[in-house]
């Protein structure tokens, strides 16, 4: 089976609860046959490194695609309006 997780941020450029839970999830996951990838949006705000449509974290695929929203717009985050 092919999952893909949908998250705001992702390791190593953002480590807290959800990133740890979702990388652990994402390992478990690929250790029982499964295909797993990590997608996030690539904000300017949060970003360490310039751009990077993919890369491996811990033999888990991550993709980026630019989000072009106000980085300062904590709505965004918290899903209170839609990303553009």
């Amino acid at each position: 089976m092919k999952i893909l997780h949908c998250i705001i941020q992702y390791l190593p450029n953002h480590v807290a609860g959800t990133e740890v839970y979702t990388h652990t999830l994402a390992l478990y996951q690929q250790s029982q046959g499964h295909q797993v990838a990590i997608a996030v949006p690539y904000i300017q705000h949060y970003a360490t490194n310039d751009f990077q449509p993919h890369y491996t974290f811990e033999n888990i695929d991550v993709y980026s695609f630019k989000e072009t929203a106000n980085p300062t717009d904590r709505n965004i985050f918290t899903g209170k309006k839609k990303p553009e």
